[in-house]
């Protein structure tokens, strides 16, 4: 994994193209007085190092630095450093082929960072076995689906069909990436369906940190995880790499067993 600091947007714009359009490019945003960003960016480099394959590069942005690409991006705001100067809140946006795959902050952020190594890895996997890049995000959004269309957006082929052996890897690895590990319509900022609202929400009030995959935006993954689970909808659920269920599952689970999740994670 090679780390290049990127000075502004024509600079990122000669990054982008000059890479192989497989290869996952992450952007990380951070500004350099905070304490948290400079934490963070520790972690990443270290990371870094550990991690040999050449299939990732990392992006550093100072946001201090880099307003357009701030705004470009959308970058939340942060808290006010030791000085009182605004500042960003540390985000990562992990891009492929000019599409953006996902978008990572808060909580979910630390439990990346964790992860690094592996992570990064199973979703160049996954994001390999997705023929179809018109399924993905390009750089500049697109206004939000309703939804409504995004129920009805499932492929109607066979799940079983579609879980080649490289995939199965994939998201064997990738439900093992943090403790617990949610598949989900949208990010837990913007859910695209109710029932993965209701989720993300449940495992907030418990105080349960986790990681999170987007299936909206990978056709392999999304079709893979259903065979994979034998689980025809989304959202899914894995605690410790074990499929828990869905929505309702879980709330059978924590209306019979309150402490669940303190249980299962000690």
């Amino acid at each position: 994994m090679s780390v290049t600091q990127i000075s502004g947007r024509t600079h990122l714009e000669e990054v982008v193209a000059s890479e192989d359009k497989n290869k996952l490019l992450v952007l990380y945003f951070y500004t350099g007085s905070s304490v948290r960003g400079k934490e963070l960016s520790q972690a990443i480099r270290t990371a870094a190092v550990r991690y040999t394959r050449e299939t990732t590069t990392f992006l550093f942005i100072d946001t201090a630095q880099n307003a357009e690409l701030v705004s470009l991006f959308h970058v939340p705001a942060g808290d006010a450093d030791a000085n009182n100067n605004n500042t960003t809140s540390p985000c990562l946006v992990v891009v492929r082929n000019g599409y953006i795959l996902r978008t990572i902050t808060g909580a979910e952020l630390d439990d990346f960072v964790a992860s690094l190594d592996e992570c990064t890895e199973t979703l160049l996997t996954v994001n390999r076995n997705n023929r179809t890049a018109s399924q993905g995000k390009q750089i500049r959004r697109a206004s939000d689906s309703s939804e409504e269309s995004l129920a009805t957006s499932e492929e109607a082929a066979d799940p079983a069909d579609a879980l080649g052996p490289e995939l199965e890897a994939g998201l064997a690895k990738l439900v093992h990436a943090v403790p617990v590990m949610i598949f989900i319509k949208g990010n837990p900022q913007q859910p695209r369906c109710r029932y993965s609202r209701q989720l993300v929400q449940l495992l907030r009030e418990n105080g349960v940190r986790f990681g999170y995959f987007d299936v909206l935006q990978n056709d392999a993954v999304r079709t893979g995880m259903k065979a994979f689970s034998d689980w025809p909808t989304f959202p899914q659920l894995y605690v410790n790499g074990e499929f828990v269920g869905g929505l309702d599952i879980l709330k059978e689970t924590l209306k019979d067993e309150p402490d669940f999740f303190s249980n299962a994670l000690t």
